[in-house]
C-alpha cells in the first residue's frame, strides 16, 4: 500500500479503506451483530509513514489527539465524513506509528465494533451463537475478542467507542 515516497493520494487511502469495509459489510450482512462500527486502524512501517498519513488526512480531519503508548505514537483522527458501513458509519482512524521493535506492517489491521448497552463478552457471545469463530486477545492493557474476517484484517469487539476512552 504505503511507498516510501510519500505519493499516496488521499483517493487512495480512501479507496484502499473502502476495500477492506466492503468485505467488513459482506461479513456484517452474513452474521447481522447488534453493534456498531466504530473505528478502523491503520498500522503504519515507519514513522515516516506515519506522519505522511497524518498530512494525507490532514484535510479530511475535524478532530485529532495522538498519545504516547508502549512506546509510540498513535493519534486518532475524527474524519469530517464518515467511512460508510452497513453497522454505521465509521468516523474515527487509528493511526498507529512503528512498533519500537520494528516488526509492524503497513496496511489496515482492524475495524472495531462494539453494542451500546452491553458488554464486549455479551457481544461476543451473540456472534458465537451465530456460528462466529473468534479469539480472545489478551494484552496487558487489555483483552479483545478478534474475529479474522479476511486474510489481512481483523475485527475486534470492545465495550465502548475509542474516543470514549480518551481523558
Amino acid at each position: 500500500m504505503y511507498t516510501g515516497d510519500s505519493s499516496m493520494e488521499l483517493a487512495q487511502f480512501y479507496g484502499f479503506a473502502l476495500f477492506y469495509i466492503k468485505k467488513f459489510n459482506a461479513w456484517a450482512g452474513e452474521f447481522a451483530p447488534n453493534a456498531v462500527a466504530d473505528h478502523i486502524c491503520y498500522k503504519c512501517s515507519s514513522s515516516r509513514e506515519f506522519e505522511d498519513i497524518r498530512q494525507i488526512l490532514h484535510s479530511e480531519v475535524e478532530f485529532e489527539h495522538t498519545s504516547l503508548i508502549s512506546g509510540r505514537q498513535i493519534t486518532l483522527l475524527k474524519l469530517k465524513r464518515p467511512l460508510p458501513t452497513d453497522l454505521g458509519g465509521i468516523q474515527v482512524v487509528e493511526l498507529c506509528d512503528q512498533k519500537p521493535d520494528g516488526r509492524q506492517q503497513s496496511g489496515f489491521a482492524h475495524i472495531e465494533i462494539y453494542s451500546p448497552g452491553r458488554t464486549a463478552h455479551k457481544l461476543a457471545e451473540e456472534l458465537v451463537r451465530s456460528g462466529v469463530k473468534l479469539t480472545l486477545n489478551s494484552k496487558p492493557h487489555r483483552t479483545t475478542y478478534e474475529i479474522r474476517f479476511c486474510d489481512a484484517i481483523t475485527i475486534r469487539i470492545e465495550d465502548e467507542p475509542l474516543m470514549a476512552t480518551l481523558t
